[in-house]
């Protein structure tokens, strides 16, 4: 029952992304594809919505204590680099940050508003997409 609500929580987002290819703030390239056989969370947010930055502390903590999760971390609304790398050090962000522009939300999907999660199975296959906050237990219990 639990899992039909979660199911139910998430709304449909178009998600058309079989492979994305974005840089993470070094310029490391990254791609979907490069993560088969681990689940993928891509999370949307703002370094000022207070949705998003609620849900950080869940995504450290998913990212910290599954080996088996990775997630990416798309900043939108950003004025310049150097703010985003005070952010993700000021809040121990441990996982990949991507800085956020409308060629890497064509590739994933719109959504309506941040957060915008995107749940990827092992496979690469979209599993959940939601707008608006979640939790490491919303996480955990879609991927079981």
């Amino acid at each position: 029952m639990i899992r039909i609500l979660l199911i139910l929580l998430f709304i449909s987002i178009p998600a058309h992304a079989d492979d994305f290819f974005v840089n993470d703030m070094s310029g490391k390239p990254i791609r979907l594809a490069n993560y088969r056989g681990k689940w993928v969370l891509v999370n949307f947010f703002s370094m000022t919505d207070t949705d998003s930055k609620a849900e950080l502390p869940d995504l450290v903590s998913l990212q910290n204590a599954h080996k088996d999760i990775v997630v990416i971390g798309v900043v939108m609304n950003w004025k310049n680099a150097k703010s985003v790398s005070a952010f993700v050090k000021a809040n121990r962000l441990p996982y990949t940050i991507v800085l956020g522009n409308d060629d890497i939300v064509d590739q994933i999907g719109d959504f309506p508003r941040l957060p915008a999660n995107f749940l990827y199975n092992p496979s690469g296959d979209l599993a959940a997409a939601r707008s608006g906050g979640i939790s490491r237990i919303d996480i955990e219990r879609l991927i079981k």
